[in-house]
């Protein structure tokens, strides 16, 4: 069997329209795995199609979205895995497409898709944000189709720009990584999506092959809201160095520590101020060939460079288009930047706006044009904590107008 579609539901009114959906698939060499939960758990399903196989979940009081996905999943018995949400609907030609994408090597497929709300008006996400948008035709209807970034950490660290349905894995893969997280109650889709990205090859299908349709009982409004958008930013700390690493392997681009030393991580080159693989006075030109960078981490290192202007100008020179500058500094707002008699700079969060926004960026006068894609000041351990030793974290992305838009805001 080619395809296991899998469908967790509390809601056995969702599903008609996702069964005529399927009902009309061009490739029918598959099974659809539908497992009910909540209310509808000990009721059989008002569904004619052949494929289906309902299977309650197993334990009927556990709500958490992963565990539900990862049981659906390993029921299925197709070759290839694929994630449709009760609510919403596939293109016709959904898995003929899909069928043809999984070509030797790949393990994971995304497409475009189409955001409509239940009056039939079309939904999009705010500007500013990098989206694009094109008129499509889906079964001889006009949609207006949603463009998926293109597979990278700034995409997959984050669930709003992360790959939308619909989202296929090989089976044999899926296993591999460990399936989605039993434990989570959301976001376990951001946090499989960067799993799959740091261990597999991935390939965007740039077409619209899914339809999802917004009401009040998506899983993205109400209470939960909040907490998605707390914890989607936990996610990206936890996986940015491994997404950006995974990237410069794909793209045969360096990795280098700027301070090096006993801290410096594997697979890195260091620029260290004591020791180093690079032997340089980070002060002065870099001994580095501009554009071959794909990751720069400043760890404990900004602090000891006394010409910021410079450093910045310099990492800015080194990175590709799409490179990272990570950086972890002591903030002015604690007692770490002015403690050590070694510091002679001093950082806070406010220090980045002036080679990440316009409007600050014009009292230098800088060519540099970096993405604030993440900013935040935190106590590192409870050591630092007790000492209010507080550190700023800045994860900059590259901007350069010859390469994609980068998902998020662009203020530079």
């Amino acid at each position: 069997m080619k395809f296991s579609i899998f469908t967790p539901t509390h809601r056995y009114d969702y599903l008609a329209r996702l069964e005529a959906s399927l009902k009309k698939q061009t490739f029918q060499d598959f099974e659809w795995v539908i497992v009910p939960n909540g209310k509808v758990h000990s009721e059989k399903p008002p569904i004619t199609i052949k494929q289906a196989r309902v299977v309650p979940a197993k334990d009927p009081n556990r709500k958490e979205i992963g565990y539900l996905k990862k049981f659906a999943c390993h029921l299925a018995r197709g070759e290839i895995l694929v994630e449709v949400d009760h609510d919403d609907e596939l293109a016709s030609t959904a898995l003929e497409e899909l069928a043809a994408a999984f070509t030797d090597g790949v393990d994971f497929v995304y497409s475009n898709f189409c955001n409509i709300r239940s009056d039939g008006t079309f939904y999009k996400f705010g500007d500013g944000y990098g989206w694009q948008y094109r008129d499509a035709f889906i079964d001889g209807k006009k949609y207006l189709e949603t463009i998926s970034f293109s597979p990278t950490p700034a995409a997959f660290s984050k669930i709003w720009y992360a790959p939308n349905h619909v989202r296929a894995w090989r089976r044999e893969f899926y296993y591999k990584i460990g399936g989605h997280d039993e434990t989570m109650a959301v976001l376990d889709d951001q946090d499989i999506l960067a799993r799959t990205y740091i261990n597999g090859t991935v390939k965007h299908l740039d077409r619209p092959l899914y339809i999802y349709h917004i009401h009040d009982d998506n899983t993205c409004y109400g209470e939960q809201n909040k907490i998605i958008q707390e914890q989607t930013l936990a996610l990206h700390d936890k996986y940015i160095y491994q997404l950006v690493e995974r990237w410069c392997d794909l793209e045969g681009l360096r990795k280098i520590d700027l301070c090096g030393g006993f801290s410096k991580p594997a697979g890195y080159e260091s620029i260290d101020l004591a020791n180093s693989d690079i032997v340089a006075n980070l002060d002065e030109p870099w001994p580095i060939e501009s554009g071959t960078v794909g990751l720069l981490r400043g760890h404990d290192a900004l602090e000891h460079l006394k010409n910021p202007i410079h450093l910045m100008k310099e990492a800015y020179r080194c990175l590709a288009p799409n490179g990272w500058f990570l950086i972890l500094v002591p903030s002015t707002d604690g007692r770490g930047a002015f403690q050590d008699p070694t510091h002679v700079s001093f950082w806070n969060s406010n220090s980045f706006w002036y080679y990440t926004k316009r409007d600050t960026a014009k009292y230098i006068n800088t060519p540099v044009r970096f993405q604030l894609n993440r900013i935040k000041n935190f106590f590192p351990s409870e050591w630092q904590k007790t000492h209010n030793i507080v550190y700023t974290k800045a994860d900059l992305l590259k901007l350069d107008d010859t390469s994609e838009r980068p998902p998020g805001l662009i203020e530079i």
